[in-house]
């Protein structure tokens, strides 16, 4: 038991001391749009150089275990779905489909770091709308730090993906205006202060965004509640759990919010809220999702642990892996 536990204490400092060099920011990339024209059905990607030199410091050792290296299964259409399908990209990113609509939330982001960095080519098929990134209604940015958000990425997509809408916070949404090709219509800034919450309404997807510390009031983070038909989904951003970044969330700041609520089906939360067991709480009685997933951890390395102390956990554990949500 004791064993166990300082493994467990081993991935929190990982992973907080990871999300203390995201909280230094986004670091500026070469705008994806200028090489292209705005008629464009393809983007390409953004030159090395323009790739963001920050990165987690290179003395913390990644846990131990065998690199995934299976294939990516690139599908060429994609029938109606009937039913609720999640995949996971890296990092915080997922792509959800519920029937006939399509959300991406945190999905469109350059390589941080050499631990987190999707396949180029998931990101080029991403940039230019392609299966499984096609129809894609609603483009989602928890906040906009690098490893969630890039506006050369998102302004890529909008282009080669009409119907695609993008939610963030407004310095997010200020990014994405600075490219040089009006998005305006099809942009919506949500700017929130602790305690504050937003429902949203867009093709056809319900969305509520609300107030969760990332650990300080310089970056707003905002966890969002994605309802579509019967199915809802949390997703928190970095939600900070601890006094190491400063402020944390509580459990009274969950349930203000409604959550245990909502008929949550999927939680996707920090790897780490898992591990200790002063955090359960925030899961079992803030949140009380059906099912609930770990994140913001690179695909290769996922936590271990999770499955055997979670009957009701959902463990990633390759990009564009996915899991159908089960009936009731």
């Amino acid at each position: 038991m004791k064993s166990k536990r300082i493994l467990k204490w081993l991935w929190v400092v990982l992973v907080s001391v990871f999300l203390v060099s995201c909280s230094q920011g986004p670091t500026p990339a070469a705008d994806i749009s200028s090489s292209a024209s705005p008629d464009s059905t393809t983007a390409p990607l953004p030159s090395p150089s323009g790739t963001p030199s920050l990165a987690p410091p290179t003395d913390t050792p990644l846990p131990t275990g065998t690199p995934t290296q299976t294939p990516i299964p690139w599908p060429t259409s994609e029938d109606f779905f009937d039913g609720a399908r999640v995949t996971f990209i890296d990092n915080a990113g997922f792509l959800i489909a519920v029937k006939d609509k399509k959300i991406l939330i945190d999905g469109l982001f350059e390589a941080y770091s050499s631990n987190t960095a999707p396949p180029q080519e998931v990101i080029q098929r991403a940039v230019n709308a392609e299966p499984p990134f096609d129809q894609i209604d609603l483009v989602l940015a928890t906040h906009s730090h690098a490893d969630h958000f890039s506006a050369d990425l998102v302004r890529g997509h909008l282009r080669n993906n009409p119907r695609a809408v993008f939610v963030s916070a407004p310095d997010a949404v200020e990014q994405i205006n600075r490219g040089g090709v009006d998005f305006s219509e099809r942009l919506i800034s949500v700017d929130l202060k602790l305690g504050e919450s937003a429902h949203l309404s867009v093709n056809g997807i319900e969305l509520d965004c609300m107030y969760i510390t990332h650990g300080s009031d310089s970056i707003l983070n905002m966890g969002m509640v994605i309802t579509v038909d019967e199915y809802t989904f949390f997703h928190s951003g970095d939600m900070a759990l601890d006094n190491l970044l400063g402020e944390a969330v509580s459990l009274a700041d969950l349930q203000e919010y409604g959550l245990p609520h909502k008929g949550i089906d999927l939680a996707l939360l920090p790897s780490h809220i898992f591990l200790m067991d002063e955090y359960l709480p925030l899961i079992e009685e803030g949140i009380r999702a059906r099912f609930v997933s770990p994140m913001h951890y690179p695909y290769r390395f996922p936590p271990a642990g999770i499955e055997e102390s979670f009957s009701n956990a959902v463990v990633f554990k390759d990009t564009l892996e996915e899991w159908v949500v089960p009936l009731e």
